[in-house]
């Protein structure tokens, strides 16, 4: 049988559905439960809304964020993204020298050497866990950290006691932290987020999307939550306006009440 190798991003056309044929795609590991119901019994309200620009300032999703995220609603600040690549790929421009844990998601080096930063790498161990030590001697070579949670591809958490003196070096030295949680709600365990941490800590950044576990890559939404106001707003300045279509803004209505689902 003939095989063809997709990059992340699912090209499912370009050997796919332009010839003719369609392909297991396996650049991406989305929910196999698919699309929340509740999205789809109330697509037709959304579609009523698109005839007006979104809320340039996004202040209903964000409230339906923090909600959702059990978040104080002040103190944090919350960027919206289309998709969670487009928070990724603007976080890391604000570094010169980045730090990436490896083996994990490709595109995190692609960002980077996109925006001419320089790149070292911190292996994982013989056991397929991070090497916090590795990763701390790292840190004071570089500005810049990014590292995932669940990692991408070996589903590995992190050991918050273990990190931590990483956190607090990183803060006392003006270091930027970025944690890729695409896949956290999987884990089944809000204790597993660094949700709470990103209230504490200055130097990180959390970003996540509704991509994985609520299987809407097509949607395009991602978000960033952090309490360094500095580096939201370097972040908020690169942004275009309206980068979130009303279709992402709309299922934010119905997937987070969605219990039966999740």
């Amino acid at each position: 049988m003939e095989k063809t190798i997709i990059e992340h991003g699912g090209d499912i056309y370009s050997e796919g559905r332009l010839k003719g044929r369609e392909l297991l795609d396996f650049s991406s590991n989305i929910n196999p439960l698919g699309i929340p119901q509740e999205f789809k019994d109330n697509i037709h309200k959304i579609l009523e809304e698109a005839v007006n620009y979104p809320d340039l300032k996004y202040r209903e999703s964000k409230k339906r964020l923090s909600e959702y995220l059990n978040l104080p609603q002040e103190g944090e600040e919350i960027l919206l993204g289309n998709g969670a690549a487009e928070l990724i790929d603007l976080s890391l421009s604000l570094i010169k020298k980045l730090c990436i844990a490896v083996p994990s998601f490709g595109e995190y080096e692609g960002s980077a050497l996109k925006h001419h930063v320089e790149v070292k790498y911190s292996y994982l161990t013989a056991d397929m866990e991070y090497d916090y030590k590795d990763i701390l001697e790292s840190m004071k070579q570089c500005q810049g950290l990014i590292i995932g949670n669940p990692n991408n591809p070996n589903g590995g958490i992190i050991n918050k006691k273990a990190f931590s003196d990483i956190l607090d070096y990183c803060e006392k030295n003006s270091k930027l932290i970025i944690i890729d949680e695409a896949f956290i709600e999987f884990t089944g365990c809000s204790e597993n987020s660094f949700l709470k941490e990103a209230m504490e800590y200055s130097c990180l950044i959390v970003i996540r999307a509704v991509t994985k576990f609520f299987a809407l890559p097509g949607i395009r939404f991602g978000y960033a939550v952090m309490s360094n106001s500095g580096a939201a707003e370097e972040i908020r300045k690169k942004q275009l306006p309206w980068n979130v279509n009303s279709f992402a803004e709309g299922a934010l209505k119905y997937i987070f009440k969605d219990k039966e689902y999740k």
